[in-house]
């Protein structure tokens, strides 16, 4: 494990290694093919082209080395419905919201993770649009809604866009069902809103925490003393670099790189292949300077004093071999949440919607048949 977590630390510093190695390459081919070296320049042309083969295909090796081979199972794809609308923000950030299912049913509202988007519920979608009315929200700067014009990518702000989407949808009844950042968002929501326009019937947090995520990942005994020292700098000053990572992240993802790394941290080994290439792609396709930002934003999430006063009813989705936000956060949150109910994924790690996506949402559909009335909450933000 420590070998692996090393590799995810310099996953992309290799990228660049090799990137830098084969322009060698090339010029020393180039400067030695016409002269009496001609078998240096041979060895450093077909080496050059190996590691150009390499850089462009290696996702394809790992691919098929990593994730397991895929029985009669479809996707995931980046499926998009066509029955969307766009809600526009007070600072101009446009809010992609999608809907799938049977509108007038109860509904359901999905909040995804951050360094991802909506499409990430692809195995929920096929599993619930026969009874429900499905709500997508896309963060802002992520999927297809637009950067944030103020650069605020605080939890505060999500929920805010949260209550918007609401509002708008008018979903009836809905279940908040939020993963990883998604459920940091409903429960800052929950801190923060009393409402009474849309009554909740439930809550499922997935694979989230109550409290600064540094606090909750693996070896955090270890990286959160870093926060202030390294990791805030650090995160600010990348962001002006931004263009560069994306390029460099992008490479990655092509030679294999970013498929380990999202092998290693989101996944427990019984991933598809499918499913290991979509989820390093929905990792790629993200502007890195959004990513750092929610990520400062994130450090100073808290949640904790609003747990004991949830009313609603709750279901928490853990993982044993999750890495990002280790199992005992979901304990914390089952202890302090009365009432709540608390499912362990054994077979899954971070992303178990679509590892374990046929326990989850048997999970979340027995939930949702056991909740009968919807929990009214007075005030709002």
């Amino acid at each position: 494990m420590r070998f692996a977590l090393f590799f995810v630390l310099i996953a992309d510093l290799l990228t660049i290694a090799l990137v830098g190695f084969d322009i060698f390459l090339w010029v020393e081919w180039m400067a030695n093919r016409n002269n009496l070296n001609e078998g240096y320049a041979l060895k450093c042309l077909i080496a050059a082209s190996f590691i150009l083969l390499y850089l462009a295909l290696g996702r394809y090796f790992y691919r098929s080395v990593l994730g397991k081979k895929q029985d009669r199972e479809h996707g995931p794809d980046d499926e998009r419905s066509q029955d969307f609308e766009k809600l526009t923000r007070a600072d101009g950030t446009i809010i992609h919201i999608e809907h799938c299912g049977q509108r007038g049913k109860p509904a359901i509202v999905f909040i995804h993770g951050w360094n991802s988007n909506s499409s990430q519920w692809y195995y929920q979608k096929k599993y619930f649009s026969k009874n429900y009315h499905l709500i997508f929200m896309d963060l802002p700067g992520l999927g297809q809604s637009t950067k944030a014009a103020n650069k605020d990518y605080s939890l505060e702000r999500m929920a805010t866009d949260l209550y918007a989407v609401l509002e708008k949808t008018k979903a009836k009844n809905p279940v908040l069902w939020g993963h990883s950042t998604g459920g940091m968002t409903i429960l800052t929501f929950l801190k923060y809103n009393r409402h009474d326009l849309s009554p909740l019937r439930g809550v499922i947090l997935q694979h989230t925490t109550y409290t600064n995520p540094l606090k909750t990942i693996i070896l955090s005994d270890k990286v959160l003393p870093l926060q202030k020292s390294i990791l805030e700098p650090v995160a600010r000053l990348s962001i002006p670099g931004a263009p560069l990572l994306w390029l460099i992240k992008w490479l990655s993802y092509f030679n294999g790189h970013l498929l380990i790394r999202t092998h290693i941290m989101l996944f427990s080994g019984n991933e598809t292949k499918k499913q290991l290439d979509f989820a390093s792609w929905l990792w790629a396709i993200v502007d890195p300077a959004i990513t750092l930002r929610g990520v400062l934003a994130m450090f100073r999430y808290n949640a904790s004093e609003i747990l004991d006063q949830i009313k609603l009813p709750v279901l928490i989705i853990t993982a044993i071999h999750d890495k990002l936000t280790l199992p005992a956060a979901s304990h914390t949150m089952n202890n302090a949440i009365a009432g709540s109910k608390l499912i362990m994924l054994k077979s899954a790690a971070h992303i178990g919607l679509l590892e374990c996506h046929d326990e989850v949402n048997r999970s979340a559909e027995d939930f949702m048949n056991e909740i009968r009335e919807p929990v009214q909450i007075g005030r709002e933000l």
